[in-house]
């Protein structure tokens, strides 16, 4: 690579500075080609709208002039940033969340289900987590090191990470906590019976006796 940075290869895109890329030869269509270079010029930084409308109007009029230029921004790449342009999910990926699909109306053939730390290789029992949800994947915590991590690439005890392990990747039909299931009381039995001998509201009124007040002497004074 040029080690001066005006004159490497995305030159003519206006980018200079760190170009990530690898050493490949790819026969692409000039379809394929126009698209690469918009998601190039969207993840510029201070890429707008107005940039991209410019250079759609420039190839629509590239068949009727072949040496039609526009005058494009110099910027570096922002590498830091979410990606601006539109891509398509990778057939592995498609795979994947079609067996989680299939997945979620079976029921687990597993007894013990044990997530290995990443860090310091401490097991726990997950049999009762269902540790796929809607925002991704759960986060569990290991008691030895306090780390705090998702289980996206944590191993079970058949030494596979536990989603693409063909027995481990099924969660139970619900999920439990230490706090116990959702709705049950923690009342002790005790208490509960005594609840239930209670007098309800329609029970007959009670006897009232006069009640003498306090400091009162029960002997009468002879006149």
């Amino acid at each position: 690579m040029e080690n001066r940075s005006r004159l490497r290869r995305l030159a003519g895109l206006g980018i200079y500075g760190h170009q990530p890329g690898i050493a490949a030869h790819v026969a692409t269509e000039p379809e394929e080609d126009e698209r690469v270079v918009e998601a190039i010029l969207r993840q510029k930084v201070g890429s707008g709208s107005k940039t991209i409308k410019q250079y759609k109007e420039h190839t629509a009029h590239r068949n009727v002039e072949a040496n039609a230029k526009i005058r494009i921004r110099i910027a570096r790449i922002a590498t830091r940033t979410i990606v601006k342009w539109g891509r398509r999910r990778r057939s592995q990926e498609e795979e994947e969340g079609q067996e989680e699909q299939s997945d979620q109306g079976q029921r687990p053939t597993y007894d013990s289900r044990i997530l290995y730390c990443s860090r310091c290789g401490t097991p726990q029992e997950t049999r009762w987590m269902q540790l796929r949800t809607v925002k991704g994947y759960r986060a569990i915590h290991c008691k030895r090191c306090k780390r705090q991590e998702t289980v996206a690439r944590t191993k079970c005890q058949c030494n596979e990470v536990w989603h693409r392990c063909e027995v481990h990747r099924v969660d139970p039909m619900t999920h439990y906590s230490r706090k116990g299931r959702k709705g049950t009381s923690k009342m002790p039995k005790a208490k509960l019976q005594k609840d239930e001998v209670t007098l309800g509201p329609k029970r007959k009124a009670p006897m009232i006796t006069e009640s003498k007040p306090p400091g009162a002497s029960s002997n009468k004074k002879k006149a």
